[in-house]
């Protein structure tokens, strides 16, 4: 019989649709009931691709939430930050920040961008090759 108390739980939140003060009770809330992570989205743009639709600042929630958490006990991170719209020294100063803020505890997930809507904010490339070369170069300067 397996041990249902290895099973851990994770929840991902947007940054839209919600007012930020907000994202404090319910990751507070979250973590009282027992949920090990909480990982928030990063985009410019919400999921409906109208630029009218707010999305919050991912790494200014990051921040206001990171005190609730404690790396022993559960963790905060980010799913994922995209090399293709983020500069990475800007990027590894904040999660060491948000890391610091949340006693030991972040999760820095990042990846190659591609979603079209934050990408033709900032004129990221639009193919997976240009990407790809992007996010490498990224990667190597984000892990210096």
């Amino acid at each position: 019989m397996s041990n249902i108390s290895a099973l851990k739980i994770g929840v991902q939140l947007q940054t839209h649709e919600v007012a930020p003060p907000e994202y404090y009770k319910i990751v507070k809330s979250a973590l009282s009931i027992g949920v090990d992570s909480v990982f928030l989205w990063d985009h410019l743009v919400p999921f409906t691709g109208k630029q009218d639709d707010v999305a919050w600042d991912t790494w200014s929630l990051l921040g206001s939430v990171a005190p609730l958490f404690d790396g022993r006990i559960n963790q905060l991170g980010v799913l994922v930050s995209p090399l293709s719209i983020r500069e990475p020294a800007v990027l590894a100063r904040s999660a060491a920040t948000i890391a610091l803020l949340g006693n030991g505890s972040f999760i820095l997930g990042v990846g190659a961008g591609g979603f079209e809507y934050d990408d033709r904010l900032i004129d990221a490339p639009k193919d997976l090759v240009s990407r790809m070369k992007l996010f490498d170069r990224r990667l190597q300067v984000l892990c210096l």
